[in-house]
């Protein structure tokens, strides 16, 4: 399985509003706060399982492509 590196996963949230992120844990099932903590480098190193879960639905948090990333159920 090959997933983003953490500095990708940062570059992909940056421009994420709160509101976004609050979007993005409706989809995902992940908390706001866990994905803040990833966009703000508190959390330096995310889980799969965690990554798993809101990769896929950035895309449709923000309306523009998500990141690319072989992240199978």
């Amino acid at each position: 399985m090959t997933l983003p590196s953490a500095e990708q996963v940062r570059a992909a949230l940056s421009p994420l509003t709160m509101k976004q992120l609050e979007r993005l844990e409706e989809l995902s099932g992940v908390p706001a706060t866990t994905i803040y903590k990833i966009k703000r480098g508190e959390t330096e190193n995310p889980g799969i399982e965690t990554l798993r879960r809101f990769l896929p639905h950035i895309s449709e948090a923000i309306g523009s492509p998500a990141i690319t990333a072989n992240v199978a159920p």
